[in-house]
Parts: structure tokens; sequence; C-alpha cells
């Protein structure tokens, strides 16, 4: 409803109203019920105006506006604003602003307010029940309603929020924790790159690795060459040198290693190159044909090489 209205109820039952920019508007005690009967009364006794710097309006009056507007006290206080700065605008340009119910206002040369009492108007005890209350509109329940709509909408957008949080989370420590990983893969690789050739130190340790076999190579070999020999007594007439071959187009680190490895043991070891770069290693024994197979599977077992094998060359 218009707040105009209620103002004049205001006045009527309080008898006493201050207008911020205006003034104060005041009803004489005597003046009773006479308002909403006598309309041909001479009003000016009862209404009197007087201007003020008024800075406020009072509490009581938005309270009031409140009870009877079913709104928010913030909003009844903006909608008292609106309706002032609406009069004063009026006023300003010099057009008079009439009061229903109270009477009009004029701005005069001087800055200031001359009034001229109005009619009365009758008016009903509550022009608007307390409990007829207005329904509330969507910006009066977004902003000023202590239970707003929005608050489900809120609740969802917080609830998006978290688990957007929580995904981004999870994704970023994922992928520093497989960038980790990729780093330690990395460091492995490069700690199993292949260093620099140090003669010396392999072979001490292919010594340390190979000493379980080659304890075995020293006892065994001699029964070889003593099985192979008494073959070749047995055959003499068909018997035969070969080569076995331990390794072939080995590199020289890899063919000194060895080499030196199995001198170290007492076996007869020899090398052959034929260009400096890549050497073979191998046993020079006297077997029959029928028994190159059987000597050939025993130096697998002890020395844990392939084997291949190769008539001596006569030169």
């Amino acid at each position: 409803m218009k707040l105009l209205p209620l103002l004049t109820q205001y006045l009527y039952q309080r008898k006493r109203i201050q207008i911020p920019g205006i003034g104060i508007f005041e009803l004489d005690e005597s003046a009773g019920t006479q308002l909403s009967e006598e309309k041909d009364a001479d009003n000016s006794r009862f209404i009197r105006f007087q201007n003020s710097q008024v800075k406020e309006f009072d509490d009581d009056l938005i309270n009031y506006v409140k009870e009877h507007t079913g709104k928010m006290k913030a909003l009844a206080h903006a909608d008292l604003s609106s309706m002032v700065n609406g009069i004063l605008q009026f006023l300003n340009i010099g057009k008079p602003y009439y009061l229903e119910g109270i009477g009009t206002l004029y701005k005069n040369s001087n800055g200031l307010f001359d009034f001229t009492p109005g009619e009365p108007i009758p008016f009903k005890e509550e022009l608007v029940s307390p409990t007829e209350t207005k329904p509330a509109s969507v910006f009066e329940k977004e902003y000023y309603s202590e239970t707003p709509v929005g608050f489900t909408l809120r609740k969802a957008l917080a609830v998006l929020g978290v688990l957007a949080t929580i995904t981004v989370v999870g994704w970023g420590g994922y992928y520093f924790y497989s960038h980790y990983q990729q780093k330690n893969r990395d460091k492995e690789n490069l700690s199993f790159s292949p260093p620099e050739i140090d003669t010396n130190k392999e072979i001490n340790d292919d010594a340390q690795d190979t000493t379980s076999v080659e304890n075995r190579v020293i006892n065994d070999t001699t029964a070889i060459i003593d099985l192979t020999a008494e073959s070749s007594v047995s055959t003499q007439r068909n018997s035969d040198t070969f080569r076995f071959y331990l390794r072939k187009n080995a590199s020289r680190a890899s063919a000194f290693r060895r080499y030196e490895q199995l001198k170290g043991y007492g076996n007869d070891i020899r090398m052959e190159t034929t260009d400096s770069i890549w050497y073979n290693l191998y046993f020079l024994i006297p077997a029959n044909v029928n028994d190159t197979s059987r000597i050939k599977d025993s130096l697998y077992i002890l020395f844990a090489e392939n084997i291949t094998i190769e008539p001596q060359r006569q030169f």
C-alpha cells in the first residue's frame, strides 16, 4: 500500500511525526476525533508545522510502517526514504505537495517550507492488520528474510565448490606423484648406464661373482682333460685337436678380463685376435669326434658359456 496514508494515520494516533529534510508535524491533543467527523472545521488549530533540521526517522515510525506493511524493518526504512526524496523533488522545483489528511507544503524564497493545513480524512483504526502481511517479494526474500530463498542454491554451490576443490587436489596429487615416480625411474635408468671400463675393478668383481663356479673348474678341468686324453688314447688313430671357443668376437676389455680370470685359476685358456679389436677365447683339446659333444656340455656346465667347436687349423 501507499505510505502517505500510513503517515497520516501515524500522525492522528501519535500526535507527532518528524520527517527528515522537511520538518515536524504536530497534532493538538485537544483535537480528539474531530478530524474524522467535522469536515468543515478550522483544522489550522489542530495541525501545526515546524521547520526543523530532522536527520533521521523515529524508530517508532519505522516499526509502525513495518507492522502495517509486513515488510522487514530495513525495507520499511528504505521505502520511507524513497517517499521523502520524491516529496523533496517536487518542492525543490517550486511545486506544492499535498499530504493527504495533513495539508499542503510549499517552498518559499528563503528555502524554508510553508504549510497550509488540509481537510482531515476519516480512517479505520487499523488500515492494514498486522496479521495481514504483504507477501514478500523475491527481492525481500533474497536480501532481508532470515531464511532466504537462495539458501538451497547457495548450499548446492558450496557443495559443488567442495567437490571441485577435492577434484583439483586429487588431480594435483596424482600429477605430482606420477612426476615423482618418473623421476625415480629416470634416476634408476641413469644408475644402470654403463660406466667407463676399469679393467682391474671388473676383474675383481667378476672374480667374486664367479668364485663358486671357478672353484669347480680348477678340479674339473683336469678331469675333462684326463677324460679326453683317455678317450684319445683309446682311439688314437681317429683323434684330432679341436678348438672349444668360450667367447668369440668379444671386446678387448671383456676378453682380457675373462682371460685373466681363467688363467688365474690355472686353466690353459688361449686368446687370439685378427684386428686387435675383437678377441676369441678358446681351449685347445685333443678329442675323438664322437666325444666333442660331451666335452662341449661339460665346458658349458663349468664355465656357463655358450661353447662353439672348430677343428684346429693346420698350418
